[in-house]
């Protein structure tokens, strides 16, 4: 299934192709495409990795009911796979931040500026690329102020609420909340920061003047459009781009995700004994070493042993501590994806589709264990979807299955106040619809690992 895309202005068009992807805006003269062509070549020298240059990129003019237009159109390469703001981390959010305020200086300094900063302008796998050239404007107060409240808006109020309320930052673009006001003096722990209150004191006059704007009569909007072509010279424009970075960049810092907090999740190799760890560390290699080298595996239900594993891809969880511990850590080749991993499955089955789960179809195997019961039992996905999911996302899965009589399901099931049919005849006969179980392997009394083999793949 295609997914339409909110591109950053309705001037632009967007065709995506098997190897490639093209892409059309309008501009207003050729300064503008001048502009973008300078901003490529500055990152692409100083930043190379930071950008995803045009394999192709041409200007031509256009007469627009007597008003001469531009049209640029330019080819990039597919980058692979691609990832979604709903899905990235508090910590990989604080990277990319960092990396968009080291571009802006640099645009800065030659007279040029971004004007959105906000992740799905951004290629997130890897090394974060900016694929949106259109993003690249040259530098006037208007465009500043742009990027100003696009970076409050996109970076720092999602880092903030994931600090402060623990709310995953991938639910903040899930949510559509950078369409919201948020009033940052609302929030008592900007109170402990003098400059952070002040620049929340400026926010809030800043949206009430914008409001106040909006609601005036049209004789006097004419009027500040008329008084607002004055921008000012470079020098001054550069020294308010400069001092506008700085100030964002002692923002981000002070938002920077909390390491090593303490969760419900982040101690969870204590629980276990050691024998039955490396038993399942063992079966879990013995997986991945059987896999074509061709292959891509996800870790579901990560947790920070999950490093450990040699030759995962993906490490995919819904804690925030765990998630921005493994983003920490893990290697540049890696991702980790923070999700609702039930709620991600139960969108498969309802309507097959790309999902975060398998990297947009990139991976093909996955990784399971200690986690069905908790997306069973306590998330309460019916068995059927979740085995269902599993065969739309992944050609082979490594199962771990917890008895009835393991005190982990007791308590889960004590918790829930339910009466739960949890046996393993009873699930490995839903399975089996879509899989072929095979090599169980006995983890400890009540545990075992199952492969399973996709019989429609």
């Amino acid at each position: 299934m295609s997914r339409l895309f909110k591109l950053g202005t309705g001037a632009s068009r967007i065709n995506i192709h098997s190897s490639h992807v093209e892409k059309v805006l309008l501009l207003r003269n050729r300064s503008e495409y001048d502009a973008i062509i300078k901003g490529v070549e500055l990152l692409g020298e100083l930043i190379p990795s930071s950008i995803h240059r045009p394999d192709s990129i041409q200007y031509s003019d256009c007469n627009n009911q007597g008003t001469l237009l531009g049209i640029l159109k330019y080819s990039q390469a597919v980058l692979s796979p691609w990832l979604f703001s709903e899905s990235i981390t508090g910590q990989q959010l604080y990277e990319l931040g960092r990396l968009i305020l080291d571009q802006q200086k640099i645009l800065v300094g030659h007279g040029l500026t971004l004007i959105d900063a906000r992740p799905d302008n951004y290629w997130l796998y890897d090394s974060p690329r900016l694929v949106d050239l259109g993003s690249i404007k040259k530098l006037d107060r208007q465009n500043i102020a742009s990027f100003k409240t696009d970076f409050v808006n996109n970076i720092l109020n999602p880092l903030l609420l994931e600090r402060d309320l623990s709310i995953p930052v991938g639910k903040y673009y899930q949510g559509k909340l950078d369409r919201c006001e948020i009033d940052l003096l609302r929030i008592t722990s900007t109170m402990r920061s003098r400059s952070l209150m002040a620049f929340s004191i400026k926010q809030r006059i800043s949206n009430l003047a914008s409001q106040i704007i909006s609601n005036s009569n049209p004789e006097f909007i004419n009027y500040l459009l008329s008084n607002g072509n004055s921008q000012g010279d470079l020098k001054s424009l550069t020294a308010k781009g400069l001092r506008v970075v700085k100030k964002l960049q002692k923002f981000l810092t002070y938002f920077k995700p909390k390491l090593g907090h303490k969760s419900a999740w982040s101690e969870y190799t204590d629980f276990h004994d050691e024998q039955y760890t490396a038993k399942k560390l063992e079966a879990i290699s013995a997986f991945i070493s059987s896999l074509p080298a061709e292959s891509r595996v996800v870790d579901l239900g990560s947790n920070l042993s999950s490093l450990n594993l040699s030759g995962v891809d993906a490490f995919i969880d819904r804690d925030i501590t765990v998630c921005n511990e493994l983003r920490k850590r893990a290697q540049t080749n890696q991702v980790v994806i923070c999700t609702d991993i039930a709620e991600e499955l139960l969108n498969v089955a309802q309507s097959p589709h790309l999902s975060s789960l398998n990297l947009s179809g990139y991976a093909n195997s996955a990784i399971a264990t200690s986690l069905v019961h908790h997306i069973i039992i306590d998330a309460g996905l019916p068995e059927e979807c979740f085995y269902l999911s599993l065969s739309r996302l992944y050609k082979q899965v490594l199962l771990e299955f917890i008895s009835e009589d393991d005190p982990m399901i007791r308590l889960l099931q004590a918790k829930k106040g339910e009466f739960i049919r949890w046996t393993w005849p009873r699930q490995s006969k839903i399975c089996s619809k879509w899989f072929t179980i095979t090599d169980r392997i006995e983890l400890s009394s009540t545990r075992f690992i199952v492969q399973l083999s996709n019989k429609q793949i």
